[in-house]
């Protein structure tokens, strides 16, 4: 699940690397998607520890922000370790940019 979100966020890690700090309205779903994952990670699965877990269908306002925290902090985590992934790869991803302003669109065998 982490590697997908990864990838998700990988879009938009791109356009930053790219072209700086500017922003990507092609991301949105993405990054939505990368949301719910992690909040299920965060809340559903106790994967950042049980102090983030609601019991018995109930919250708290020191829950619910303990929960928001640990999601954004994992966000930031993961589109940390995109970034880092496009930079170690930056002749693949340039190579890439290139072929899909030439092409438009890639398939697999590209």
């Amino acid at each position: 699940m982490e590697n997908h979100v990864i990838g998700l966020l990988a879009g938009k890690a791109a356009i930053e690397i790219k072209y700086g700090d500017c922003c990507d309205v092609g991301a949105n779903e993405d990054i939505h998607r990368a949301i719910y994952i992690v909040e299920s990670l965060v809340g559903n699965y106790c994967e950042y520890g049980f102090d983030k877990f609601e019991f018995l269908a109930r919250s708290s306002d020191e829950l619910l922000l303990r929960k928001e925290n640990a999601i954004y902090a994992e966000m930031e985590k993961y589109y940390q370790m995109a970034k880092k992934i496009i930079v170690d790869n930056k002749q693949f991803f340039d190579s890439m940019v290139r072929m899909l302003i030439e092409k438009k669109t890639l398939v697999s065998k590209d």
